[in-house]
């Protein structure tokens, strides 16, 4: 893909005037030519059964009146300011979230600068959005299990799009790759495993282990570590092996129809990896390496890597390109782990390529993926400028035709606030390598930690589009 050219963002005073009515024109346009009517999905495998038909819009809740980021004209500066809001930021046990929860984000993300928002769809075997080939998620109605597939009479991600493009933003659907279930923390949130009766479309990992209405595989679908495959666990995810024709086919299937059905403006991937160093010893592996003629030669161990990269590589560079048959101007990116692999005189630090099976590097190199973004954030390692500057600088370095933008962290993995000089060092260390943007972990940590206006009256101070893709 072609990098974009990046100006030097500064302000440019003296156009303002003579700009602002062709602004007011072009934001009038676009809200009107931006509405979002996703198209409804046949159902499959219910007799009789007919359309699921996504909800309207909500028009009942508006939004609310902050003067949001202008939208430069084409010569201004452009950079992605995108910032992650998972699911944790906007859902909580026992609280069903409605629309004005979606409306608080968009006014947030506006408010402090940001032209794009990574929104978590999937989070594991369960949808945000209307289905689709996977149940709405439990936490959309207030639990963490029992309500799986349960309507929640509204729908998040078309919500969002609405709203969020009505303000200036994008909206990138992000989705959790590998991880096929997550078990509740404990009983007395609900069972172990997830609910098989009155769910529909049936959950990832019934789906994958059942022979009604699924594939019928048994355990042989999980990553497995010498000792078998991974048990199911309280609070953890439940990993699917890359190395399953199956788990391919059902997560590029569910991409390509959110991709189908919603006005979205990117495909953002994420545990898009191998679970640990451990894994995986499953069936699927077992086979390929006692068919390669290869193996004659060369250990099960010593063979294992590099198939396991090919795998991960293999779905993202399918997705890429299914994404981009059907809307090629799409951007398609993968949230990757911070460090690649080490290099002399770095911390030592577990690394994506051999700790995880993912090659991120070459994803870019060979356009397998548009964009990376290093999770650069969470270890008080990355706080340090010098040393996220080194990282970012490397993946910049390696980075061929695709794009990096460079992960930045608000708060540490134990829940301190990151220093905003830190933060608005990094943003500059960013620019000062060329990155064409950045995104920052995450919108809930910025309001806790009090950063959301700190972002606009310094590094977003200067209004910036987002950068063309393709």
């Amino acid at each position: 893909m072609t990098r974009p050219v990046h100006r030097p963002l500064i302000f440019r005073e003296h156009r303002a005037l003579a700009l602002a009515a062709c602004l007011v024109f072009l934001v009038l346009g676009a809200l009107v030519a931006r509405r979002v009517w996703p198209r409804p999905l046949h159902s499959h495998g219910v007799a009789g059964a007919g359309h699921l038909l996504l909800p309207a819009i909500r028009r009942d809740i508006e939004p609310t009146q902050i003067p949001p980021p202008p939208t430069p004209p084409p010569e201004a500066d452009t950079e992605l300011r995108a910032v992650w809001v998972s699911r944790y930021d906007w859902t909580s046990y026992g609280v069903s979230p409605d629309v004005g929860d979606v409306q608080g984000i968009v006014d947030q993300a506006a408010a402090a600068g940001f032209n794009a928002i990574f929104f978590q769809a999937r989070a594991a075997g369960d949808a945000y959005y209307t289905p689709g080939l996977e149940p709405w998620s439990p936490r959309l109605t207030g639990t963490l299990a029992p309500t799986l597939g349960r309507h929640p009479g509204w729908d998040p991600l078309a919500e969002m799009i609405a709203r969020a493009h009505a303000a200036g933003l994008q909206v990138h659907a992000w989705l959790n790759v590998y991880p096929a279930w997550q078990a509740p923390p404990n009983e007395s949130m609900g069972a172990l495993v997830p609910p098989i009766d009155g769910v529909w479309p049936p959950q990832a990992l019934n789906r994958f282990t059942y022979t009604a209405n699924g594939y019928g595989l048994g355990y042989s679908w999980r990553v497995h570590d010498e000792g078998g495959y991974m048990p199911i666990a309280w609070n953890q995810y439940t990993w699917a092996s890359p190395a399953c024709p199956q788990v391919r086919d059902h997560i590029a299937a569910v991409a390509a129809d959110i991709v189908a059905r919603y006005s979205v403006d990117g495909v953002h991937l994420d545990n898009v990896r191998y679970p640990g160093r451990q894994y995986s010893f499953d069936p699927f592996a077992r086979a390929a390496y006692a068919s390669d003629p290869a193996s004659g030669s060369v250990s099960f161990a010593d063979w294992r890597p590099e198939y396991q990269r090919r795998q991960v590589t293999e779905l993202v560079a399918r997705i890429t390109q299914e994404t981009h048959a059907a809307r090629p101007d799409l951007l398609v990116s993968a949230a990757v782990w911070p460090v690649y692999r080490t290099r002399a005189g770095w911390p030592a630090t577990s690394q994506g390529y051999s700790d995880y099976y993912q090659d991120s590097q070459t994803w870019v190199q060979q356009g397998a993926v548009d964009a990376i973004a290093p999770m650069l954030y969470g270890s008080s390692l990355f706080a340090d400028i010098n040393t996220w500057g080194l990282i970012v600088a490397d993946y910049v370095a390696n980075a061929g035709v695709g794009w990096v933008l460079p992960g930045v962290g608000v708060e540490t993995n134990a829940g301190a606030c990151v220093d905003f000089g830190s933060i608005a060092g990094q943003i500059a260390t960013a620019r000062a390598l060329g990155t064409p943007g950045h995104a920052v972990f995450s919108l809930k940590g910025l309001e806790r930690c009090g950063y959301l206006a700190a972002l606009r009256a310094g590094p977003y101070a200067t209004p910036a589009a987002a950068p063309a893709t393709r």
